[in-house]
């Protein structure tokens, strides 16, 4: 306040709210991205886990299953492919 007319000056400040929540093509490019690339699944779960919805984490856990699971039948499809196994 101004101590000589009265005037109030100040702004009032009112926090804005973070409502980043995750749409379907998102997920779905998400989980494609996991599927194929699963370092990029693993950081994309990393960072997703940090968001604070339950949506966000829900998210996160399906793009590190799904770069866990590339990683894990990876090798037997080449091997397949190779026609060593």
């Amino acid at each position: 306040m101004c101590p000589h007319c009265g005037f109030n000056y100040r702004i009032e400040v009112t926090p804005v709210r973070s409502d980043r929540s995750v749409g379907r093509k998102n997920v779905a490019g998400l989980y494609l991205l996991s599927a194929a690339v699963p370092v990029a699944g693993f950081v994309a779960g990393a960072v997703l886990e940090r968001e604070r919805g339950q949506e966000s984490r829900k998210v996160a856990g399906g793009c590190v299953a799904l770069a866990a699971l590339n990683m894990a039948i990876a090798p037997f499809i080449i091997l397949r492919f190779l026609g060593l196994a």
